[in-house]
């Protein structure tokens, strides 16, 4: 939670998606909300009368990880020679590809 406030989610309308092991998504809200999907809620966040709420996916960080580790062979030697990290130039490779939907 301690992220939402270096990502400046301070205000109502604001969400900040923060990566780790698992991916949390914290929102801001004027109201209270309440419903399936939310992990839980902090009433009157930080003193004000705003409220946040957080959802989330649990391990998804893990299988960026994983991925990287089993599938990633080469590319981190690529990645330093273009100065890049190995995840920057994974959404370089990305943005070529086809999405068909």
């Amino acid at each position: 939670m301690v992220g939402t406030v270096g990502l400046n989610v301070l205000a109502p309308g604001k969400i900040a998606l923060i990566t780790g092991s698992s991916h949390a998504i914290f929102g801001v809200s004027a109201q209270a909300i309440y419903g399936a999907g939310f992990f839980w809620r902090l009433h009157r966040c930080c003193g004000s009368r705003q409220y946040v709420v957080e959802g989330g996916q649990v391990s998804t960080g893990s299988i960026v990880k994983w991925f990287q580790d089993n599938f990633c062979g080469g590319l981190l030697e690529e990645a330093n020679r273009q100065g890049l990290g190995l995840y920057e130039l994974l959404n370089k490779r990305a943005e070529k590809l086809a999405c068909r939907f």
